[in-house]
């Protein structure tokens, strides 16, 4: 019988979760199925259908019905970051003044936490990490979708917040080592510390979540190619479309691990990185590096990140 500690061991030239050994693809599943999808990931918990489709006034009336959501939103609009003078003390004057996108990452980051906070056993600090990691993709996602006018943005947006949740079933296994799994603050060098470890990453684990869990493509096909301009050329196969959603989800959640990590995290230096000149020249080759630029660069991108942060 093959142990746990063989069926982790690295094997190179993982691409996708076919790849695997039928034994290891048969221990992987078992996890999955034994690990409960968050309900906001889904989006039908706690009222979050099409949740950034909501009028001002639909928003208003959900957040006031909470007086937790309610106090963090008003936390944030009287926050000396936000340059306010005068204080805000209704929900309706704090949406006015902070957007309904910086409103709907406060949302998101706080029903997120709700849903992480019981019935995984991983500790504080992994959920904190996939809970701020999936806001934070979430949030620049909403931004590019909206601004670039992407076919079905909702996917993409969901496809964003869930790339990293596949790092639930890392932290459950022996080999994983929380000190150095978090200190990562450079996407790649996680990736390539995934594969090495565990012979797979995140990326092709949380494609099969998606499958298992019965999300429809074209979720989990972005969430399981995220990670592969990151790699090199993109494979063939890709619709201009598809190429294009794929480079700027990685483009993404590179920003958003750096973001995290506190580093200068303007495109221009990020994509300049050694490590980056593959995302780089995909993001070229696909008409996609000008928009990251130029759309990261608004003062409400920061804006949103701080408060969904």
């Amino acid at each position: 019988m093959v142990s746990t500690e063989e069926l982790l061991v690295s094997v190179e030239g993982e691409c996708g979760f076919a790849d695997l050994s039928e034994e290891r693809q048969a221990y992987w599943e078992a996890q999955i199925r034994c690990t409960n999808i968050p309900s906001l990931f889904t989006g039908h918990s706690r009222g979050l259908e099409n949740l950034e489709s909501l009028s001002q006034a639909d928003l208003q009336q959900r957040i006031s019905r909470d007086p937790l959501l309610s106090s963090k939103l008003l936390s944030v609009a009287n926050s000396t970051r936000m340059g306010k003078v005068n204080p805000v003390r209704s929900v309706q004057k704090a949406i006015s003044q902070l957007g309904l996108d910086l409103v709907l990452a406060i949302v998101l980051t706080y029903e997120m936490e709700n849903d992480l906070q019981d019935g995984y056993p991983v500790s504080r600090e992994v959920l904190h990490h996939i809970r701020n990691l999936a806001s934070l993709s979430f949030a620049i996602a909403g931004i590019y979708a909206r601004e670039l006018r992407l076919p079905d943005g909702e996917a993409f947006c969901h496809a964003a917040m869930l790339s990293c949740v596949g790092s639930l079933l890392l932290a459950h296994t022996p080999k994983f080592d929380e000190a150095t799994y978090l200190s990562f603050a450079d996407e790649f060098q996680r990736l390539q510390y995934e594969r090495s470890t565990w012979g797979v990453c995140v990326p092709t684990i949380t494609q099969r979540m998606m499958e298992i869990w019965g999300l429809h493509e074209p979720v989990p096909l972005m969430v399981g190619s995220r990670h592969l301009p990151l790699l090199g050329p993109l494979p063939e196969g890709f619709s201009p479309m598809e190429a294009k959603q794929v480079c700027l989800l990685a483009a993404i959640n590179a920003l958003a691990h750096a973001y995290m990590a506190k580093q200068t995290i303007t495109p221009e230096i990020l994509l300049d990185r050694r490590n980056y000149l593959a995302l780089k020249r995909n993001l070229l080759d696909h008409g996609m590096y000008v928009p990251v630029g130029r759309y990261w660069g608004q003062r409400s991108t920061e804006t949103i990140l701080r408060a969904a942060y």
